[in-house]
């Protein structure tokens, strides 16, 4: 188009009546004609004319009049290559539109361009509102959806101060779905309602001052409250931090995390003062089992031991506690009490005797209560020498094993059966209750003593526990069930024991509901953490290949400029593409890498045998080029055929060989070797790159076997305090500008070792060498 190099302003002449008609409407618009430099070419443009709207806006650069030049009134145009659009639309006579922000204002504009006679003519629409609204609605809602979500209640409030400046009380702004459930309270009971009113108690108990605190050091705070008031009833776990001159407040109801945590430290106690203040010795059993495939026990360990048993065996340890009982005291080898140890483990069922010189001196008889607990049995022990014969002493006993049943921490309880006159069983009748089981049922002793089964609990009736029951019975087999009842006054998850005590049925009830509880949000926790997990790859996988595309126009632009557009430039210009083709690539090696790290998570090909000498083989033929630039001498003794993904291996020991040959010392001739060897697990060193492989780590009775690969080399080394840091991600010892490469090479290796199974090591010496070593399971 041929540009004229006088004012197009007599052209554009216009009537008043055109002028009036421009000036009364909404719509800004202006026109700009085209300033050419001398060789013709367009440069800028100057304001001819513009209607009132439009001058309203130019006026945000300050001082404007006609003949003002585009880029006075926009001098954020040229950096921003808004000006250059213009000139195109000038030029090729096609309009555009553009959305940009005002720097001077802060307002959004939509600009339309058209190509108008020796000029352009300019449309401004302001847009900041829709731009602003639609920000504003996308982040509320996905913050509210957020706070709704998550499992903690959460407060928002604002400081009410007094005309001295001093926090008088809080004004409830925002709340989440869960204050409803954790506290019943809606938000609109909360929403513009007073801490005061709402919540009276905590103006008085040190919780509003607390809040105070927080607002006014900005120091959030985490603590732990009981609030039994203001329609609320519960243990809470609250945190508190400031948010401008108010405060957020997050809480989650932790009251039968404290329940627990009571109990727990009521029978933590009781067993402490029985243990301490019984009469007899009392020691908790635990089975040593041997490796075979039947786990034969071959001795017992002191789990547990009173300071009356150490008395009882004649020794001074008072805490005999983790050591075993035949190593400790060999004289007990093919005794009674080891015969009637391994009786009661076997059988699970309780049992007494009586047995003589359980103490260091010969002589002596010992009156003993086996009794399973869990896994483990415990053992009661008194010494009946002097009382053996005494009626006395036994009524003693009998009273001490009431004691502890009645104390125990676990529900215990004797039923006998009941028959009618012909003999057909009826029902059980509580015969004893200990206080844990009244309690584990919502009753005390009496209520259940003298009383019949069924017609406590008629909810077992026809049920598999009943059933159960009749077969122990039946059979004399003892039976551990753990059964869910929340009914006949009973609420929760129990593990029964039941054993069939001569014609009686004997009952160990322990309440498990925590445990069950804690189990299910164990199971959907980890559920979570594999689902994040999973989201995590995704993530990467998706972000590395997004992350190439435009990388990829970057080198193609790259090449473009320095290819077309090179004699245009001087040499600093020149110089720069380089560094930005430069910088391109390494940036797309990065990504690439990064994304074969994550692969190496969630890809592997199905195992098979390969071998690592054809690997190799390909390996060295993928590297020649380099092995000949280098001179290097690469030197593989017979290497074994093992199981595993060819594609990662090949990546393993494709890095290993590359880093061989980039860290070489200058002026010298590269020597690698690979060499093979197979290890036993036990003669490995403790190595913290691979703790997995344990010392002394058998299979099937004999210790586990790995191949060792070793690639050694004469390159320049390192110092070995680096170890842990060159297996990290991106982690380099020199400057990229040495030694090329992302910094993930060797973490690649590291991971697809370990998804094999197998780990890295790594010695090396500055100056000597460094020697990797690969240990993948035979």
């Amino acid at each position: 188009m041929a540009i004229p190099t006088q004012p197009a302003s007599l052209i554009l002449q216009s009537t008043e009546l055109l002028a009036s008609l421009l000036d009364s409407s909404p719509q800004a618009m202006a026109y700009f004609e085209v300033i050419a430099q001398a060789d013709g070419s367009p440069a800028d443009f100057r304001l001819v004319l513009a209607n009132r709207a439009a001058m309203n806006w130019l006026a945000m650069a300050g001082y404007v009049r006609a003949g003002s030049t585009f880029t006075s009134l926009h001098p954020w145009a040229t950096e921003t290559g808004w000006l250059g659009e213009l000139l195109q639309v000038f030029e090729s006579s096609q309009p555009a539109q553009r959305d940009l922000r005002h720097p001077a204002v802060g307002q959004w504009l939509r600009v339309s361009a058209r190509p108008l006679a020796n000029g352009i003519v300019l449309d401004y629409s302001d847009i900041t509102e829709l731009k602003q609204h639609g920000t504003t609605l996308r982040k509320a809602e996905l913050v509210q959806s957020v706070l709704d979500e998550t499992p903690a209640g959460m407060i928002a409030s604002e400081a009410i101060r007094g005309v001295d400046g001093q926090i008088t009380d809080l004004l409830f702004v925002h709340v989440n779905r869960q204050v409803e459930r954790l506290l019943g309270l809606t938000p609109a009971q909360l929403i513009d309602k007073l801490n005061s009113d709402v919540f009276p108690e905590s103006m008085v108990n040190g919780i509003f001052d607390r809040y105070v605190e927080v607002i006014e050091s900005g120091s959030p705070q985490v603590f732990d409250c009981e609030y039994r008031a203001d329609g609320v009833d519960g243990w809470y776990r609250v945190t508190a931090r400031r948010l401008n001159d108010g405060l957020v407040v997050s809480f989650l109801d932790i009251t039968t995390l404290k329940e627990a945590e009571a109990i727990y430290a009521q029978q933590t106690d009781l067993l402490q003062m029985v243990l301490d203040n019984a009469p007899a010795g009392m020691v908790l059993w635990e089975a040593v089992r041997d490796t075979t495939a039947e786990r034969t026990i071959i001795d017992f360990r002191f789990r547990l031991a009173n300071r009356m048993n150490a008395f009882l065996m004649g020794h001074s340890d008072s805490s005999p506690v983790g050591k075993r009982l035949l190593k400790q005291f060999p004289r007990f080898e093919n005794s009674a009490l080891v015969t009637a140890l391994h009786e009661v483990f076997a059988s699970r069922r309780a049992t007494g005797m009586i047995f003589s010189d359980y103490g260091a001196q010969p002589g002596g008889w010992f009156d003993s209560q086996l009794i399973p607990v869990g896994n483990e049995v415990l053992m009661i022990c008194l010494n009946v020498t002097e009382q053996h014969t005494s009626q006395r002493t036994q009524k003693e006993m009998a009273d001490l094993m009431q004691a502890i049943v009645v104390n125990s921490p676990v529900g215990l309880a004797l039923l006998s059966p009941q028959h009618n006159a012909e003999g057909d069983f009826l029902d059980f009748t509580y015969r004893l209750a200990n206080d844990t089981l009244a309690a584990l049922s919502g009753r005390t002793p009496a209520q259940l003593i003298g009383k019949q089964l069924l017609e406590l609990f008629p909810g077992l009736q026809d049920s598999d526990y009943y059933r159960g029951i009749m077969h122990v019975m039946q059979t004399g087999e003892p039976r551990r069930v753990t059964i869910p009842y929340y009914q006949d006054g009973a609420a929760g998850w129990f593990d029964n024991l039941l054993i069939r005590q001569g014609d009686d049925l004997l009952l160990c009830v322990t309440d498990v509901t925590e445990r069950q509880n804690h189990q299910q949000q164990l199971e959907l926790l980890n559920g979570a953490l594999q689902q994040s997990n999973e989201n995590l790859q995704q993530f990467a996988f998706i972000a590395s290949h997004d992350l190439q595309e435009p990388l990829r126009k970057v080198q193609s632009f790259g090449t473009l400029l320095r290819t077309q557009y090179a004699s245009q430039l001087n040499d600093a210009g020149v110089d720069l593409i380089r560094r930005m083709e430069a910088s391109a690539l390494r940036m797309s090696v990065l990504i690439r890498d990064l994304l074969e790290f994550s692969r190496l998570s969630t890809r592997q090909e199905p195992t098979k045998a390969i071998s690592l000498n054809k690997l190799m083989a390909n390996v060295v033929t993928d590297l020649d080029l380099v092995i000949r630039e280098t001179g290097a001498k690469v030197i593989i003794d017979p290497l074994p055929t093992l199981p595993g993904d060819l594609s990662q291996l090949t990546q393993l020991f494709q890095n290993l060989l590359t880093n061989a040959l980039k860290f070489h010392q200058p002026g010298s001739t590269p020597v690698i070797r690979l060499s093979h060897r197979k290890v036993s697990a036990n003669t490995l060193a403790p190595n913290p790159l691979f703790p997995f492989l344990t010392v002394g780590d058998t299979s099937a009775g004999s210790p586990r076997l790995f191949h060792e690969i070793s690639i050694a080399d004469n390159g320049i080394g390192f110092d070995t305090k680096y170890t842990d840091r060159i297996f990290g991600v991106f982690q380099r010892l020199h400057g990229r500008t040495q030694f090329p490469g992302s910094g993930i090479g060797l973490s690649i290796c590291k991971k697809v070792a370990e998804n094999h199974g197998g780990a890295i090591s790594v010695d090396s010496t500055p100056g000597q060498g460094t020697t990797f070593r690969v240990y993948l399971p035979v």
